[in-house]
């Protein structure tokens, strides 16, 4: 039975063939549909996986399986965009394209295609294999409707995915809480990940590609982060698009310093350096002040130079959201339980105190702050117990501070106290 798309193309079959059945004609021509389908699913997922390398070599590969004849411009155009990506959200972008392209050509040769299983995924707690299985599936659905097949398969996709939450976690959260489920970013590219399958599912067709672009784009930043040592997942804001890979970079370059990754470090804020494209001219005035903060953590030279750098640059976001009324609105949640894992309360503290700069938020800032004062570590063998103290005090000195350039110098000096022992711990043998 086949696994990929099956397509049944009459027109293709018409004609004397050569002396070959319809069967056989038939038998080829299917085998050649799975080989195209097979190659550009791969390619995909190179995209998701951010080898960009790999991406233009499927494309290339893909430029000679798809017949000349009869191919839509859309198709040539899409993989001339892929063969010259540079970043994953060209990539992205290319293969949004990619389904119009693939769509066009079912549709001009009057294919048919088969829908397929869902994959029977059952939510299961902390599974992260089944967790990502429901991704995978809801990332394949959106595909296999889009270049042609059944809305059902989307529907069911999606069905899939509300079925569970990302569960998925880095290496310092298997090492330092590994009863931590889920934490305050994870559950930010969760839901991004979930509202963008619902906008998909209800969007008209023109505005489908863009959409799943921007899906593609969201799953690869999680994954890039999964490769930074220490990192903990990081997620795009829900809108605007334009902004998902800046937070994204901002995100990063916060979990390099916290995981003693300074070459990360470097590459996120050289990326951030970069303003994003089609900048809307009230975010102008406020770009300068972010570029020279990234600028200086991309140059920074230590750990603690690029602590203080990082927290400049929320200070930048956050001056920046005041003056156009925009950045993330999200209300403040509640401190995790007594009960809760210790390195979840440290999360917690982190990420809302970073939030309470980025959305000039006093609550986030003052709830993290109040959170991280009293946070105990429960790290084995005594490791961290002069860093663990260190925290305490600058968070308990960061919480009566309002003014925000004070408040970046001390979220600076508690970044950059938190990557010793997070380093200690996972060099521990």
């Amino acid at each position: 039975m086949r696994t990929r798309t099956t397509v049944v193309v009459a027109v293709l079959l018409a004609g004397c063939g050569n002396g070959r059945s319809v069967e056989q004609r038939q038998d080829e021509w299917l085998e050649r549909m799975d080989a195209i389908d097979a190659e550009a699913v791969a390619l995909r997922d190179e995209v998701v996986q951010g080898d960009i390398s790999s991406v233009k070599a499927h494309a290339r590969k893909l430029k000679g399986l798809v017949p000349t004849e009869g191919r839509p411009a859309l198709v040539d155009t899409a993989l001339a965009h892929l063969e010259e990506a540079g970043t994953v959200r060209d990539a992205s972008q290319a293969v949004g394209e990619l389904t119009q392209g693939c769509r066009a050509c079912h549709a001009a040769n009057h294919a048919s295609l088969a829908m397929r299983d869902t994959p029977d995924t059952k939510p299961t707690a902390g599974a992260v294999a089944a967790e990502m299985e429901r991704h995978r599936a809801l990332v394949d659905g959106i595909w296999f409707t889009m270049i042609g097949g059944p809305p059902e398969a989307l529907q069911d996709a999606v069905t899939v995915l509300d079925q569970g939450s990302l569960t998925a976690g880095m290496e310092v959260r298997r090492r330092l809480a590994p009863d931590l489920v889920l934490g305050p970013p994870a559950e930010a590219i969760d839901r991004r990940v979930h509202d963008l399958a619902h906008e998909i599912r209800d969007a008209t067709w023109d505005h489908r590609p863009p959409l799943y672009a921007d899906l593609l784009t969201t799953c690869a930043s999680c994954h890039e982060l999964a490769k930074t040592r220490g990192a903990l997942t990081g997620t795009p804001p829900a809108d605007p698009v334009a902004m998902n890979a800046h937070f994204v970079d901002i995100v990063t370059l916060e979990l390099a310093v916290v995981g003693g990754e300074l070459e990360s470090g470097h590459a996120a804020a050289k990326a951030l350096a970069k303003p994003p494209d089609d900048l809307p001219d009230a975010w102008k005035p406020s770009m300068g002040a972010l570029t020279s903060a990234a600028r200086a953590a991309a140059e920074a030279k230590d750990l603690d130079a690029l602590g203080q750098a990082t927290a400049d640059v929320l200070v930048a976001c956050g001056r920046c959201h005041t003056a156009t009324g925009g950045g993330p609105k999200e209300a403040v949640e509640p401190p995790p339980g007594a009960d809760a894992p210790e390195m979840a309360k440290h999360l917690y503290a982190a990420y809302w105190m970073g939030h309470g700069l980025l959305a000039t938020n006093d609550e986030a800032w003052t709830r993290g702050a109040e959170a991280l004062a009293d946070a105990p570590l429960a790290a084995p063998g005594g490791v961290g117990a002069e860093d663990e103290a260190r925290v305490h005090a600058l968070a308990k000195q960061a919480l009566p501070i309002t003014e925000p350039t004070e408040r970046a110098k001390a979220f600076g000096q508690l970044l950059s106290s938190c990557s010793p022992c997070h380093v200690a711990l996972l060099n521990d043998p």
